[in-house]
Order: structure tokens, then sequence, then C-alpha cells
């Protein structure tokens, strides 16, 4: 349930006690209450905005160069993954020529 929704029930609920006669007193509290819970919902909507001004602000500029930089990883790791590969099936064949029974 957000506040929203709690702000909506405390409405209602202040409707139907004045509906059933209820006397002032409890109304008042009740309304006190509702201006007591918009007044916090006013200032939570301000807090996010001041904590704005913490905020770091992160430099994207390196962004494009980084990328490059990640690519030529990726680049270096399937070419090595590939030498294994080829290193790998080649001592296989060897063992297998050798007559050598080569486990899977």
């Amino acid at each position: 349930m957000t506040i929203q929704d709690i702000l909506e029930e405390l409405k209602k609920t202040d409707q139907q006690l004045a509906a059933a006669g209820i006397d002032d007193a409890a109304k008042h509290k009740l309304k006190g209450l509702i201006i007591d819970l918009k007044t916090e919902l006013v200032m939570h909507s301000f807090d996010a905005l001041r904590d704005i001004s913490t905020m770091t602000v992160v430099d994207v500029s390196q962004l494009p160069q980084m990328r490059q930089q990640l690519q030529q990883v990726i680049n270096d790791e399937q070419r090595r993954v590939e030498l294994v590969k080829r290193i790998t099936g080649l001592a296989s064949r060897a063992l297998t020529a050798a007559g050598i029974p080569v486990p899977i």
C-alpha cells in the first residue's frame, strides 16, 4: 500500500465518520492525521530532490574508448580459445595416431 493509498483510505474513513454522526473530537483528530500525512508526503517528495545535488556525475566520455578496449579483450580471448582448441585437437590426433586411447 502506498502513502497515497493510505491517504485515500483516511479520507474515506473521515467521510464515513461524518456520515455516521461521530463526534467532532474524533473527526478533528482524524483530520489532523490526514494533514500530517499530506505534509509528510510533500516533505518526502522534496527529500529525493535534495539528494540529487549530492550525487556524483559519471564521466561517460570514456565509454567509447572503454568499449574499444573491451572489444579488444574479447577478441584476444576468442583467439586464445581458438588456439587452445587447435592445440587440444592436434594433441588428440597425435595420441590417436600413436595408438593411445583418448579419453572424452
